[in-house]
């Protein structure tokens, strides 16, 4: 083993020794450096693995500054961010949830810090190929979410009003409004009425047998999930602010 390493491994070895002397506000500050210097070099599982340390530095920096005067008792929660960033993205998310729980208990706004959750979700179902699951928190994360699924959802409807290539293909009868005399603009128009519900602006559809009932039951479905899932992740954020 090289000198270097061994240089690195002493530096950590005083620095847990110093835990043992300060309060939270001087080992937060030791274990901030623990970590970035344990990332640093990839000795992320030296004396106990940095998962820990990353716990350990999230108690005692939150607690440090609920302990502190007022003015000085804000917590910057780009600090925790760049620590819990160095981490596996599972182990990101156990840590956000648990900062977000210290947040709670010491009574700061979680706003933030349940904003960075729903980012790390998507990210981590993405990875794991859950892309539905993906859109669905993209969706149910907010109001630009929420937009972003209506207008896909459009454009399905918009495909689904549009000539079938031969008439054994189509799974619906459709009748058009005249909304515009371009195709191009009538089509997303017509889809646009579609998905309000209005039977009075919208186009007629009527589903060709039983491949259409299930093409339409499918498309009524994904709608209400889009929307439920919606109003569900308000309300589990609201809930959780009264945990």
């Amino acid at each position: 083993m090289d000198a270097s390493n061994e240089q690195i491994k002493s530096i950590l070895d005083d620095e847990y020794l110093s835990l043992k002397r300060y309060k939270h506000k001087q080992n937060a500050q030791i274990l901030y450096n623990i970590i970035k210097f344990k990332a640093k070099y990839n000795m992320v599982n030296y004396h106990r693995p940095m998962y820990i340390d990353a716990k350990t530095f999230l108690k005692s920096y939150i607690s440090a500054a609920d302990n502190q005067d007022f003015g000085y008792d804000e917590v910057n929660f780009a600090k925790i961010k760049n620590i819990i960033m160095l981490l596996p993205i599972d182990e990101k998310l156990s840590l956000l949830y648990t900062a977000r729980r210290y947040y709670t208990i010491n009574g700061y706004n979680t706003d933030t810090i349940s904003k960075e959750i729903c980012t790390q979700k998507i990210k981590y179902e993405w990875r794991k190929g859950n892309y539905l699951n993906c859109f669905l928190l993209k969706v149910g994360n907010d109001f630009c979410g929420l937009v972003l699924g209506f207008l896909i959802y459009a454009i399905i409807a918009m495909l689904i009003l549009l000539p079938a290539p031969c008439e054994q293909m189509a799974f619906f009868n459709v009748k058009l409004k005249v909304y515009s005399p371009l195709s191009i603009l009538n089509y997303p128009l017509n889809a646009l009425c579609l998905i309000t519900g209005n039977g009075s602006i919208a186009p007629s559809v009527v589903p060709n047998g039983i491949s259409g009932v299930i093409v339409y039951f499918m498309g009524v479905l994904l709608w209400y999930i889009l929307v439920i899932n919606f109003l569900f992740k308000k309300i589990e954020k609201y809930m959780y602010k009264f945990l």
